[in-house]
């Protein structure tokens, strides 16, 4: 495993690496990164929208953290995450349940889509790699595509808001509670656009946490990316693992 130093120096390489690129190109490496800054967290609102963007990357990187521990490189997250969105709108686009459905009903039921959406896509490739040692590597990634094309057959199709390249727009009771909100109880809350999904990704982050250093299953996992010939010996077997 590559200690401090060594991540630091990676960073600190790649980092040159751009601003050469930068310089090539013609234009001014610390206006290109000052702007980088400022655009991320430039100010209150700013921040708040990086947090928005930032909310589905720690859920799906949290998602592929319990298959790099096995040793498995699930690079098919894009994949997954797609369909994971697209059970969630379907629940909402097809209608599952009805535009009335109370928030505290419809919000839970998206999540639930989402979550056996995305499982099941990422099913294939650790059913795969568990029954027939096919390389996850090659199946999760070619699957990213397929996932990506069946998005965009129902974006650009039935579930088009008249043509145009989008969904209609959720019922209320659809999104997520935000600080903006809640404006008219706190003035400061005003125009940020930071909403709960942020307090699930952190729940998630501590679940993962104690998942893998304080469970059973957890120290299977482990285990399993250390060393298989020895989680063989403990008396489990290993073809489950990559399937959960």
């Amino acid at each position: 495993m590559a200690g401090p130093r060594h991540v630091h120096w990676r960073c600190h390489r790649r980092a040159d690496h751009g601003r050469f690129i930068i310089l090539i190109a013609g234009g001014d490496p610390i206006i290109s990164y000052k702007h980088i800054f400022e655009a991320a967290f430039g100010d209150v609102y700013v921040f708040s929208d990086t947090l928005v963007k930032a909310t589905p990357l720690i859920l799906t990187g949290l998602a592929c953290t319990l298959a790099f521990r096995m040793k498995l490189w699930n690079i098919g997250a894009e994949g997954q995450f797609y369909m994971g969105a697209w059970g969630a709108s379907a629940v909402v686009l097809f209608p599952l349940l009805p535009p009335t459905t109370p928030g505290i009903i419809m919000i839970p039921a998206m999540m639930l889509g989402g979550f056996l959406c995305g499982a099941v896509w990422g099913l294939v490739p650790g059913f795969l790699k568990a029954r027939f040692k096919v390389n996850e590597i090659i199946t999760s990634l070619m699957m990213n595509y397929i996932a990506t094309s069946w998005v965009l057959f129902w974006v650009f199709g039935s579930w088009s808001e008249r043509g145009f390249q989008m969904s209609p727009v959720f019922p209320p009771s659809a999104w997520l509670p935000r600080l903006t909100d809640y404006a008219q109880y706190v003035k400061g809350f005003s125009s940020l656009t930071l909403h709960l999904g942020l307090v699930f990704g952190i729940v998630a982050a501590v679940i993962v946490w104690f998942i893998l250093n304080r469970s059973r299953w957890g120290y299977e996992i482990r285990l399993t990316g250390d060393n298989p010939k020895a989680r063989n010996m403990q008396g489990s077997t290993l073809s489950s693992t990559p399937c959960c």
